[in-house]
């Protein structure tokens, strides 16, 4: 692992200077509970049909050859998230807490810019929507997936809220809700962004009024 990265000059250097800029946050308390939530077959199963990935392979060696960073300082600002999930996929285990230190701010940074269809089509998606789930806060990343007209993955995604936090699922079986009925449900109940969501929705389910209406 060392030797990989020791092919990239100033790689090292670059990327603890990146740690130290980027990676403030503790590890939670209740690490051990998350991994076990994660690879639990029921959320799996889910973040499976939004990625098309198992968890196994989301550690799995990039196939792509990775290039030296041109900023030292900027890569989340470069919008360069990819690049630092895979370094850090490299330079640690799953386990490590620098490990979830890089990615957690990574993750946040892509929120704060709302960039997630930089890693859409990425192994980096399914856990950032594991992550955005378990902390209650995925208002934002289904604004975006709704505005995509992703209505699939956005109700999927708000299964995964309620098989996490299951004392909040107010429906009867979360699988065989209606996509737009639980999404609608997430909304008036536990949205913290219903204006936005409300919009986003609506626009979308008037665009397939008016093709009907073709």
């Amino acid at each position: 692992m060392n030797s990989f990265l020791k092919k990239y000059s100033g790689y090292s250097r670059n990327f603890y200077a990146l740690l130290k800029n980027y990676s403030t946050q503790s590890l939670h308390p209740m690490q051990k509970k998350l991994e076990t939530l994660f690879i639990n077959k029921d959320v799996q199963k889910i973040l499976k049909k939004i990625t098309g990935l198992d968890h196994e392979k989301i550690f799995a060696p990039s196939k792509t050859e990775l290039e030296s960073p041109k900023y030292e300082f900027r890569l989340l600002d470069e919008g360069s998230y990819e690049f630092v999930l895979d370094c850090a996929c490299i330079q640690f285990e799953p386990d490590a807490p620098e490990y979830h230190r890089v990615t957690n701010q990574t993750y946040e940074h892509v929120q704060l810019t709302k960039k997630f269809d930089l890693l859409r089509s990425t192994r980096h998606f399914g856990p950032m929507v594991f992550y955005f789930t378990h902390k209650k806060n995925i208002d934002q990343l289904l604004i975006d997936m709704i505005s995509r007209h992703l209505i699939s993955d956005a109700s999927d995604t708000v299964r995964l809220f309620y098989l996490i936090h299951s004392e909040l699922d107010t429906t009867k079986d979360i699988h065989k809700t209606d996509e737009i009925e639980i999404l609608q449900n997430y909304i008036r109940n536990h949205s913290s962004q219903k204006d936005g969501l409300e919009f986003a929705l609506q626009t979308i389910l008037d665009h397939k009024k008016s093709d009907l209406q073709i």
